[in-house]
């Protein structure tokens, strides 16, 4: 089978730095379809006015009604990002970053950073701190829907950090899903700007972040993560119509592999855990909160 995924120069940057950006893995036409797509989750939370378990809203000063903020499992809502996880030029560069066998894990999102400060900050983190597995053969991509950029609060990443080491992401003894570390330093931190269509991709193990947009331009992106076959997570697997983690479950498990074979041997890696537990709804708030608690505070544009 003929792949074209990525150049020999593409996985040595990824290797070296723990992320990579892939422009135009999408074209205008598909940029077009999840553009609308979005603009038809808006449309369908215009007369809402509390969060449910799909959209979550965000009351901003002054407003007279809530903002959506993003849509936890489009891919339940609108079969257009399922088959994203399913396409062919997607698969090969995931291929290319994890192995041959890859599943996705269903925790994807699609968020709606408005302009002048209609969004709320991604605090500093590593993935791994919310999905632990038995090997790191992880991969998260940031599918740009608008052109980001350093003005609108692109992704930011500390090069090189998917090496070493792991955070805390604990704040009082209490799971905080941000880095709350004295020996994290954010000054080395790089803006990965990314066009519409393009992808930009980050080890589980890579430091990340990103400012609220505060400029008159939207940045709408879609998450969406993989996973190696036979890496296997430790507090189980998301179901289609899941919020969180459920038990270790063999159909919802095939039900997410996307290309090669599914594995019922997990290949065991040692690398340091940290579970996040106890992990609810509750326990994430924080991460979408517009302050941070971390004595680092929130990236800065």
């Amino acid at each position: 089978m003929t792949t074209l995924g990525l150049t020999d120069e593409q996985k040595l940057k990824y290797e070296r730095d723990g992320y990579l950006v892939v422009e135009d893995v999408f074209d205008a036409a598909k940029v077009k379809e999840l553009s609308d797509a979005a603009d038809d989750f808006v449309k369908r939370s215009a007369t809402m006015t509390n969060s449910d378990k799909s959209f979550h809203l965000e009351w901003r000063d002054n407003s007279s009604k809530p903002t959506l903020k993003r849509v936890s499992l489009p891919s339940a809502i609108n079969p257009l990002f399922e088959k994203i996880h399913r396409d062919k030029k997607l698969l090969d560069i995931i291929c290319d970053l994890i192995g041959p066998s890859v599943r996705y894990i269903q925790h994807n999102a699609l968020f709606f950073n408005f302009p002048q400060g209609g969004s709320f900050p991604i605090k500093w983190h590593q993935d791994w701190t919310f999905w632990p597995h038995t090997n790191k053969d992880l991969v998260t991509g940031f599918l740009s829907i608008d052109d980001s950029s350093r003005e609108n609060g692109c992704l930011q990443v500390i090069p090189g950090s998917h090496k070493g080491p792991f955070y805390n992401h604990f704040i009082e003894d209490k799971f905080a899903s941000e880095i709350n570390d004295p020996t994290f330093d954010p000054s080395q931190a790089v803006y990965v700007e990314v066009p519409a269509g393009g992808i930009s991709f980050h080890h589980p193990f890579t430091v990340h972040g990103a400012a609220a947009n505060q400029s008159d331009r939207s940045k709408r992106y879609f998450a969406l993560s993989f996973t190696a076959t036979d890496a296997w997570p430790l507090i189980g697997v998301v179901g289609k119509e899941e919020q969180l983690w459920g038990p270790v479950d063999w159909d919802r498990y095939c039900s997410t592999v996307v290309r090669g074979k599914a594995s019922r041997f997990p290949r065991m890696e040692a690398i340091p855990v940290s579970l996040p537990v106890p992990f609810s709804t509750e326990s994430i708030a924080p991460f979408f909160a517009r302050e941070s608690k971390s004595i680092h505070g929130n990236p800065k544009n």
